[in-house]
């Protein structure tokens, strides 16, 4: 749940490996490891993705466009979420 005043969470979104860490950091992406710890700055005007993937696909279906980002691309996502707990043996 957001907490007030600040609406943000103590979630954090992180990709694990085994030899490297990339966490979402405020700013932009960090990456660490083994004699590694790298701040990658998010763009300039960079939305947020989920935010910005409802709004982009909004605004094509009010003009009548194709989603930027076909259901296809998400099928392939999720095979792929499918496959790493497969190999993972879960």
């Amino acid at each position: 749940m957001p907490s007030w005043p600040a609406n943000q969470t103590d979630g954090e979104q992180k990709v694990a490996g085994e030899r490297l860490l990339l966490r979402q950091a405020p700013g932009g992406l960090q990456l660490t490891g083994p004699g590694r710890d790298e701040f990658i700055p998010q763009p300039e005007a960079w939305r947020a993705g989920y935010p910005r993937a409802v709004r982009e696909a909004l605004e094509a279906y009010g003009r009548g466009d194709p989603s930027p980002i076909p259901a296809s691309e998400c099928a392939h996502a999720v095979r792929l979420i499918f496959e790493s707990y497969r190999a993972a043996g879960g």
